[in-house]
């Protein structure tokens, strides 16, 4: 009997995580879990200097190492040595990608901050 098993392995091989978040921070505590996450894709975030290590942590127990690699330069950096409080390592990294600084050196883009809303535009209603 033949069974193709491979469509159902479960494992990092197979599916891979991706965490969404507006901003992400180095220096705020990490909501999800380091060790299942595969990337994580944000708006805003601050880039580690080139070079320069930083630690993150998570809510979880889990801490890792930010590295700027040459891949990622200028959009991104990896969350390396992912390892536990218990001492338990995780071999795996995490990608850390900006959104933003992606579409920016893509496409060569120049975002623009539209300017407050002046009191006359707040009180304007709609007739009916």
């Amino acid at each position: 009997m033949f069974r193709k098993t491979y469509q159902y392995k479960l494992d990092a091989s197979v599916h891979k995580s991706v965490e969404y978040k507006y901003t992400f921070l180095i220096s705020e505590e990490f909501n999800h879990p380091l060790i299942i996450n595969d990337h994580i894709i944000c708006w805003e975030m601050d880039m580690p200097n080139f070079g320069y290590v930083q630690q993150i942590t998570d809510s979880y127990g889990y801490f890792g190492d930010t590295l700027v690699t040459n891949e990622l330069l200028e959009i991104g950096y990896e969350i390396t040595n992912i390892q536990s409080r218990d001492g338990e390592f995780h071999p795996a990294n995490v990608k850390v990608i900006s959104l933003k600084k992606l579409i920016e050196k893509t496409f060569s883009c120049k975002w623009t901050t539209p300017p407050p809303n002046t009191a006359s535009e707040t009180k304007k209603t709609k007739r009916r």
